[in-house]
Formats: structure tokens, sequence, C-alpha cells
């Protein structure tokens, strides 16, 4: 379960940039994850709350994940796909020679202190 890993390393640094602005308590936490982590949405939600009361200010706070898809570009024929899997073909020339434009996405959108 890499969930809860990648939960512990984003609230050290949510915390850190508390600290850094002498924020007193957070209230949500807004985090975009690309869907090439494969994580499951309600598992990272039961981290957070396990995992945030670790972590001074955090106790009312809440977690949005906001996911992006998984977008390759092709290099013969530049069009941009969707993925639903880590299929790396372009359906339209087949080729094989694409690159990820999105969905590798991991990080910290907003953080709201009241």
């Amino acid at each position: 379960m890499h969930e809860a890993s990648l939960i512990t390393s984003l609230l050290k640094i949510a915390h850190r940039v508390k600290i850094q602005n002498e924020l007193d308590t957070i209230s949500k936490v807004t985090i975009v994850v690309g869907d090439m982590h494969q994580v499951i949405s309600d598992v990272m939600q039961n981290c957070f709350d396990l995992l945030k009361d670790d972590f001074q200010g955090f106790d009312n706070a809440q977690l949005i994940i906001k996911h992006t898809p998984l977008k390759i570009r092709c290099k013969e024929c530049q069009k941009i796909i969707t993925l639903n899997q880590t299929d790396f073909h372009c359906p339209h020339c087949h080729s094989t020679s694409t690159e990820i434009v999105s969905g590798q996405e991991l990080f910290i959108e907003t953080l709201e202190a009241e």
C-alpha cells in the first residue's frame, strides 16, 4: 500500500509549509495525483485521516484529491491521447514512439488555513 507513504510525504511537506508560514491550523489540503500513480482515493483518504493526527495543526483537516488523466502525445502523428491503461501505443497510427504529457503529477495544490 504505497498510499500511506505518499500521504506521509505530503503531510511532511504540508507541515513544513505550515511552520514556515507561521500558520496555526490547516483546514484543507488539496492534492493533485496523476493516474499513473494508480492510487485508490478511498485508501488515500483513510491514510490521511489516520496519519494527520501525527502532525500538529492538522486535526480537523480535510483532504481533497484531484486526479489528472494519463495522456500521451504520439511523436509520429502528434495526436494527444487519454489512456485508460498503461498501453503506450498510439491508437491512431499504432506507433510506440510516444511521450507522457500528463498523469505523472503528485503535488500539493493548496493548503487552507484557519
